[in-house]
């Protein structure tokens, strides 16, 4: 059988490997593999060493670049000369708007809502006295002719006693005519007894007739004296009666619910078929025409505001404000929220003001103080910039209170401005931007805001015009 010299077995060793040697490295690292794995840890941490040091070698022997001196080179800025000028204190307070006049509609009497008033509903326009809810006043019709009818009773009664007195009265004056006659025939008698012309029989008939006419009066002054007290009592009951039937007739009138003024309907709150008591709310009704702003500031602004201070009240729907005076002012503070509140009656003005709408506003002192009025960005970590003699200075500053509003006259567009509680002293230039990173001593360039620039050129323009 004939074989390939260039085939080998595969026991015999591999080309490039002596006999008995093939397998010496393998069996070492798998003998030693602790010392294999120590070995490669230190060849990493060498190279690392190594790199190290070159890092630190070459930052040490890095060349330092020389800082340039900007002391005295002026950097330009925008300031602006503060001015001190009478500003009036402000206090900002919040509220929430509710109608000046509202009503919440109740049942007066306990019955069954019959029907609505048709159609109803909330933003429906009502006018006073007109009928809103009817209930069920037939329960009440029926106590109002049930006491109709025992007062007729009653009246009769009444007249029959007075018919009774009349007739009492007549049978007293005969009454004492009789006794009068009985006692003269008595006393007829008596003279004939003495005369021997009359018995003792005769005497005693005499008088028992005069007992007789005495014993009719007694009954008649009785029954006279009765009958006051029994029309008194019938009195008593028909004024009851009358009392029951107007109370009635008025329980009838309090089914039909009525709008108490001319208003809007906010809600209504039974339905046909509802069973209501006395005192159940019916519908809500408010006047839209006179909104009122009970306005929370600052308790500690008690005793320097008052009746008929301005006031500004800015929505949170619109940038328009709206201008206003203090109409009252609540007489204690809320402790839990340390402010004061105070009232303002705003018309509804086509609907700029409604209802429930939440507003924040600015009570304006009457008195003016003259303060330092400052750029709201001007002001960083309660302190400013100024410019003296060319160079920058802080200032540290107190705020008292922020104002919304275009200042054209400082000629920046700002609208939100700072008050400050001690005037920034006169002659030193404000940096407008507070948040430009200078030092204390850098020396700048201050440059009036382009808007100023502009006054100024037109204002000369206008001068060589007029030349």
């Amino acid at each position: 059988m004939s074989t390939n010299p260039d085939e080998t077995s595969p026991m015999d060793p591999p080309k490039g490997v002596l006999p008995g040697t093939e397998s010496t490295g393998g069996s070492a690292g798998r003998s030693h593999p602790v010392v294999a794995g120590i070995f490669r840890v230190f060849v990493c941490l060498l190279f690392l060493a190594i790199g190290a040091g070159i890092a630190t070698a070459l930052t040490l022997s890095a060349p330092t670049p020389a800082r340039a001196d900007r002391s005295a080179i002026a950097t330009p800025v925008v300031a602006i000369e503060p001015v001190n000028e009478p500003v009036a204190r402000r206090w900002r307070g919040f509220g929430t708007m509710h109608p000046s006049m509202t009503s919440m509609v109740p049942s007066r009497v306990a019955s069954t809502v019959e029907s609505l008033r048709e159609g109803l509903d909330v933003g429906l326009e009502v006018k006073e006295g007109e009928p809103i809810v009817r209930l069920d006043a037939e329960d009440y019709q029926r106590q109002a002719e049930s006491a109709a009818e025992r007062l007729v009773q009653i009246e009769a009664q009444i007249d029959l006693l007075d018919s009774e007195l009349e007739a009492s009265l007549a049978r007293q004056e005969i009454g004492n005519r009789a006794r009068e006659l009985a006692e003269q025939d008595l006393a007829r008698v008596r003279d004939a007894q003495a005369r021997g012309a009359a018995v003792q029989r005769e005497i005693d008939t005499a008088e028992q007739q005069v007992l007789t006419a005495r014993r009719g009066l007694v009954t008649i002054d009785e029954l006279i004296s009765n009958l006051p007290m029994r029309r008194r009592s019938l009195v008593a009951q028909r004024d009851q009666l009358i009392s029951a039937r107007r109370l009635a007739e008025s329980q009838v009138d309090r089914c039909l619910i009525k709008a108490p003024f001319d208003g809007v309907v906010a809600a209504v709150l039974v339905e046909v078929g509802e069973q209501v008591g006395p005192g159940v709310p019916i519908a809500r009704v408010f006047d839209p025409s006179r909104i009122e702003l009970p306005l929370r500031i600052p308790a500690s602004a008690r005793g320097r505001v008052a009746v008929g201070d301005r006031v500004v009240i800015n929505r949170t729907v619109t940038d328009d404000p709206i201008a206003a005076n203090i109409t009252r002012i609540a007489p204690e503070d809320d402790a839990g929220s340390r402010t004061m509140t105070v009232f303002i009656d705003l018309d509804a003005d086509g609907g700029r003001v409604v209802p429930g709408l939440f507003v924040h506003g600015e009570v304006i002192e009457s008195d003016a103080v003259s303060r330092s009025v400052v750029p709201r960005r001007s002001v960083v970590n309660q302190r400013v910039m100024l410019v003296e003699d060319g160079r920058i200075r802080f200032e540290p500053v107190r705020i008292l209170f922020p104002m919304n509003e275009e200042r054209p006259s400082t000629g920046i567009a700002d609208t939100q401005w700072l008050v400050l509680a001690d005037p920034l002293p006169e002659g030193d230039l404000l940096v407008i931007d507070g948040a430009r990173t200078f030092e204390e001593g850098m020396a700048v360039d201050p440059r009036a805001p382009l808007g100023a620039r502009n006054q100024d050129s037109g204002s000369r323009d206008s001068g060589s015009r007029d030349q």
